[in-house]
């Protein structure tokens, strides 16, 4: 339901998430596993590697 009425255009998905938290949609949680950065292809590769390698 988040993309619900998404822009049809290039957009930042803080658009989404700041409609969600003024609609009192918005929650969280807390992991407590293994979190791994991706938002890079350097950081992908890096977490592609350690997951193969059981590295971290």
């Amino acid at each position: 339901r988040l993309f619900e009425g998404a822009p049809r255009r290039p957009f930042s998905t803080v658009e989404l998430w700041d409609r969600a938290e003024a609609a009192g949609r918005l929650a969280g949680f807390t992991h407590p596993g293994r979190w791994f950065h991706t938002g890079t292809p350097e950081a992908l590769a890096i977490a592609e590697a350690e997951l193969q390698h059981g590295q971290r």
